[in-house]
């Protein structure tokens, strides 16, 4: 850095490099709260870190159940049926199975696009059992909204999925893959099965309804178990998932024990304890390659999503966060408190704001995350706190080591006047302090004591100022300038030296000397005259 630059830099007032960051950190905060978006507001964010470390979650409801075509179903079922997929009379055994045993609903997470033309008598068994079903639900797969002008799927074609929200509008093209069944079309029990991650890929939100145009919306799987049960669903479509504590955290039946019970009645007591249950059938089987990114887990399995997703619409636990205009106040508000901050506290209490302000802010997220449905994201604000703490302490350290040496002049001194200060109880503000005396002397060095040993950069003990020139700074000067009330510093002791080449090259050298040496005469004279008095 150059030294007129750095010459600039240290007497540019620190009033205006504050007010400078405040704006420059407002104006990049503004920009990020208004631009975001629901697939972008989390990514970044500490979010996914402290979900992870959570000591607290609502509990899971105990109501819902996977069956779960997992390794062993797949193992244990291969010598009879092969590798998957199976023939479909095997869900239509565990579906009359289940339906018999009182399952409250039985959902497919298993899309059904084609027909299987190497079992069309499985295809026959597993029509009539859905046909013969009151509470199964099954799957759609949405495709990308901008196929729908060339789709041939009308919204009227899908009752129970597609949603007539504005009586008498002309039904528009939908681009989906529905079931290949008539049966299961008939039933109306249907919703889309697709998890749409964040910009990141990480899937955080689920979307419970898909709007299409003004007039028709296609609702989810979990949406369309809410109109069937009359569960209340949330304002918006999308809404930010509230994890339980590890990834497969609901419980599990292996498929392969339900099949064999549906083949036997000598295993009614498995279920008994499906009876009541909302059983969701899918599958974490790795070979299968239902696997999701959350912030659980790389390779969490999309039917515990699912369940997840289920769960939070019954029990409305989705996780709520600020909307933009409050999380945009409560921004401003913090920043707010750390320019106030900056501007009250000495260098020796403000460069602890790098480490503690970030770590207080992400803690009060942690704690929203545990102990609330609400959650304050402060990632940002602590991101800007450990800016503006960094950027305003460099700036003080920079000024203070600037200042705190005796710089050459091609202007020759005469005088130097030494004046000794000392703190009020909380300790002098430097940067304020620096910011006074820029005003009155063009030439000056201050140094500042620790109380340990040597001086330093806002160290916090008294204050030693050099101020040269060719005249004497009486005490009621410095004091007029700097502004002193005895609230915060006073004036210890005011001393002149005269200056030639040598002396000022002498201090120039012994600084600190010098200055050490200005405080023991202080200290002297302070206790001549208490023991005078």
């Amino acid at each position: 850095m150059s030294k007129n630059l750095t010459y600039l830099l240290a007497r540019l007032p620190s009033g205006v490099v504050r007010i400078g960051v405040f704006l420059l950190l407002a104006g990049l905060f503004t920009v990020n709260v208004f631009d975001a978006t629901i697939g972008s507001r989390l990514v970044g964010s500490s979010y996914d870190t402290l979900i992870k470390q959570r000591f607290i979650a609502p509990p899971i409801d105990p109501d819902i159940v996977i069956l779960d075509i997992d390794e062993p179903s797949l193992s244990k079922m291969a010598p009879t049926f092969g590798r998957w997929p199976w023939p479909r009379d095997t869900l239509a055994s565990v579906l009359d199975y289940l339906e018999a045993n009182g399952a409250q609903a039985v959902v497919f997470d298993i899309l059904f696009a084609d027909n299987d033309v190497l079992s069309p008598v499985a295809d026959k068994a597993f029509s009539e059992s859905v046909a013969r079903s009151n509470t199964s639900f099954f799957p759609v797969l949405r495709l990308a909204s901008e196929l729908d002008v060339s789709s041939a799927v009308r919204a009227d074609m899908l009752p129970g999925f597609a949603v007539n929200v504005s009586a008498g509008a002309q039904a528009p093209t939908i681009a989906v893959i529905p079931p290949v069944f008539s049966a299961i079309v008939a039933t109306q029990r249907l919703g889309f099965h697709n998890i749409y991650p964040d910009d990141d890929g990480v899937n955080r939100h689920y979307r419970l309804w898909d709007d299409v145009s003004d007039s028709w919306r296609l609702l989810s799987l979990p949406a369309r178990l809410a109109e069937a049960f009359n569960w209340p669903l949330p304002a918006a479509a999308d809404q930010l998932l509230q994890l339980p504590l590890t990834a497969s955290a609901y419980p599990t039946v292996s498929f392969v024990e339900v099949w064999q019970a549906s083949q036997s009645r000598e295993k009614a007591l498995l279920g008994e304890k499906l009876r009541g249950k909302i059983v969701v059938i899918g599958s974490s089987a790795p070979s299968l390659f239902d696997v999701k990114v959350t912030p659980l887990s790389s390779i969490q399995p999309g039917v515990h999503l699912l369940a997840n997703a289920i769960d939070n619409v019954k029990n409305q636990r989705f996780l709520l966060t600020l909307d933009k205009g409050p999380h945009w106040i409560l921004g401003m508000l913090l920043l707010v408190g750390m320019l106030y901050a900056s501007m009250r506290l000495p260098m020796t209490v403000m460069r602890w704001g790098i480490l503690v302000a970030p770590t207080a802010l992400i803690g009060i997220s942690y704690l929203s995350l545990n102990v609330g449905s609400v959650f304050i994201d402060l990632t940002g604000a602590a991101s800007r706190a450990f800016v503006f703490f960094s950027l305003m302490t460099f700036y003080g350290i920079l000024r203070v080591q600037y200042f705190g040496t005796v710089r050459e002049s091609s202007r020759p001194f005469s005088v130097c006047t030494t004046v000794v200060l000392v703190s009020a109880p909380t300790p002098i503000n430097l940067n304020a302090l620096i910011d006074k005396i820029c005003v009155f002397s063009r030439h000056f060095t201050v140094l500042q004591a620790s109380w340990a040993a040597g001086t330093g950069a806002a160290s916090g003990g008294p204050v030693c100022l050099f101020l040269f020139d060719n005249f004497e700074y009486d005490e009621a000067r410095v004091r007029a300038a700097l502004q002193l009330d005895g609230a915060t510093a006073s004036i210890a002791g005011v001393s002149h030296r005269r200056l030639d080449a040598g002396a000022f090259e002498f201090l120039r050298q012994n600084l600190g000397q010098s200055a050490w040496g200005a405080f023991g005469e202080t200290l002297v004279m302070k206790d001549r005259t208490e023991n005078e008095k």
